[in-house]
């Protein structure tokens, strides 16, 4: 059996800190495990998306666009910190003459640049 005391201190410390890592990940995927999910569907694309069940679902439709908000907290009049809004433009090109893909690219150009 090895002294402790004639290793390394960084290597204790690594392997201290790898111990408490692996420990917390175990620990969180069990609690992973016990959180029920439910099916939301998304049906103007025929889609579905698993969410927590005690976590809010909002749909919100303006024209040709869709977007479906899930998020941990009630987010229908005040902005939510933990969660995801799916937005769809299924007839883009019909709409706006401009093809899908070089909408995307403008849309993400107006957001960031």
């Amino acid at each position: 059996m090895t002294n402790i005391h004639k290793l390394p201190r960084g290597l204790v410390i690594f392997t201290l800190a790898l111990f408490l890592f692996c420990t917390g990940t175990v620990r969180a995927q069990e609690k992973a495990d016990e959180i029920a999910l439910v099916d939301s569907s998304l049906d103007q694309i025929s889609a579905k998306i698993k969410r927590p069940s005690y976590w809010h679902y909002r749909e919100d439709h303006m024209g040709a666009s869709y977007s479906w908000t899930f998020s941990r907290e009630d987010g229908s009049n005040k902005p939510y910190t933990t969660g995801m809004r799916v937005q769809a433009f299924p007839t883009v090109q019909k709409s706006i003459g401009e093809a899908g893909k070089e909408f995307i690219y403008s849309f993400i150009e107006q957001l960031y640049f």
